[in-house]
């Protein structure tokens, strides 16, 4: 979650650290801002200091990280911990932007700006927040890419058309079966995402893999036997449950939703 911390005095901190955030007319200078907060070398104490503040680090941490810190000869953040320097930029950013009244100042906003914080762990970020379609493309790597909400659900809404017109015979084998991914064929937005960010996804093999009936029915049988087993009470459990040789996840779908077949059609509730 974002710091509460009030914008005015980020924008203290950070002249005394040699930053200027009262110059910032853009949004583009507040990310410049964040950014020679996280790479610099200068007033390591104070930034490091503004780091924990920033960032909630709670009181019992900070020790070990100042040693291991020193240790490594007081590095900038984003060689130190470089997702901790990402999440620190977002927060200065978005302080330095409301100070400036370049961001809104509503309690809404604190949240919408945290969802940034997931940005370096996907491929393309899509949003319909205007605040979103504002900051998002500062933030991101080469290798990543924004879309604006509104194009991917008229993207989606003509993937549905193309699967619509497919014969009721092949729908019923369900999704699965035709679905798995966006058309091969016409020009699709996710089609296009997808050939950048899957680039093998259209040569995977569609043809079945034959398979052993016997074999088939034994693995169902022996992760039944998991689901089905009896619960272990706590002091007869002999391994480790961080690290199990096995895990069963259980879920129910249904075989039908809204017009689709999720499952084929003929599918027994046995099976």
């Amino acid at each position: 979650m974002l710091n509460l911390a009030d914008s005015d005095k980020v924008a203290r901190v950070l002249r005394g650290l040699g930053l200027k955030p009262g110059r910032c007319k853009r949004l583009e200078d507040a990310k410049n801002i964040a950014d020679r907060m996280v790479h610099a070398q200068n007033n390591p104490d104070e930034r490091i200091k503004l780091t924990f503040w920033l960032l909630g680090i709670p009181g019992r941490f900070q020790k070990n990280i100042l040693l291991r810190w020193r240790l490594e000869e007081q590095p900038p953040l984003i060689d130190f911990a470089s997702y901790a320097s990402f999440v620190l930029s977002v927060q200065i950013f978005f302080h330095i932007a409301r100070a400036a009244e370049l961001i809104s100042k509503k309690p809404s906003a604190i949240m919408d700006i945290s969802y940034l914080f997931y940005l370096p762990f996907c491929m393309v970020f899509t949003s319909s927040d205007r605040l979103h379609e504002r900051c998002v493309p500062l933030f991101l790597r080469c290798d990543q890419e924004f879309i604006a909400g509104k194009d991917l659900k008229i993207d989606l809404n003509r993937i549905v058309e193309h699967f619509d017109l497919l014969p009721e015979a092949e729908k019923e084998k369900g999704l699965n079966a035709f679905a798995g991914g966006p058309p091969f064929e016409g020009d699709f937005l996710t089609a296009r995402l997808w050939d950048r960010y899957l680039p093998k996804w259209r040569n995977v093999s569609t043809v079945p893999v034959a398979r052993d009936p016997k074999e088939d029915e034994y693995l169902v049988g022996y992760v039944k036997s998991f689901a089905e087993a009896p619960t272990v009470r706590p002091e007869e459990i002999d391994f480790d449950l961080g690290n199990p040789d096995s895990l069963v996840v259980e879920r129910r779908v249904m075989k039908r939703r809204g017009k689709w077949w999720q499952l084929p059609k003929d599918l027994r509730d046995e099976d």
